[in-house]
């Protein structure tokens, strides 16, 4: 019986420790997956340029049209519906958000934020972008775009941990 009761309780450990390791692995490829995705965003964004200023030799970002661009690539490649949250067979649960920073050769800054605009602001080459939510940092030194992913969390069997640092930045830098 001694046998039987250690056997038992070490196959509901062993369970445990297999459960864990499986939320464990599936939160490291959602890491993975919101980083590809926050890098294929950000390129999106930066190929969106306004044709008449590209013309005379500068970078001036069509913000309606990037938008557009990463708003889509994020419902389609996320598995998402219109209003940013998941279908039902999503891997995420929870809100979807995104922010994008545009620095261009306007010498302003603007923040989106999930398709609106948050701030402007004025800056010049050679400030770093800090990201204060992952610590990202850039030094701006050409047009750039970063785009920053915050996912609320990832289908997990078990709620034993907080999954909370689904967050993840990129940035891609647009130089000639």
């Amino acid at each position: 019986m001694k046998a039987l009761i250690s056997g038992v309780s070490l196959i509901i450990l062993f369970l445990h420790f297999n459960l864990f390791q499986l939320d464990f692995d599936s939160h490291l490829r959602a890491l993975e997956k919101i980083k590809f995705q926050s890098e294929d965003c950000a390129v999106a964004g930066a190929l969106c340029v306004k044709d008449e200023y590209y013309a005379l030799g500068k970078m001036v970002y069509d913000i309606e049209k990037s938008e557009k661009s990463i708003r889509s690539l994020l419902i389609k490649n996320l598995k998402l519906n219109d209003d940013m949250s998941p279908v039902d067979n999503s891997w995420w649960v929870g809100e979807v958000h995104y922010n994008v920073f545009y620095y261009d050769d306007t010498g302003q800054i603007i923040h989106m934020r999930d398709g609106k605009e948050i701030s402007r602001a004025l800056f010049d080459y050679g400030d770093i972008y800090h990201d204060v939510i992952t610590n990202y940092e850039y030094f701006i030194a050409h047009p750039t775009v970063v785009v920053r992913l915050e996912v609320d969390g990832v289908r997990h069997r078990s709620n034993w941990f907080d999954w909370s640092d689904l967050v993840r930045a990129a940035s891609y830098e647009y130089s000639s």
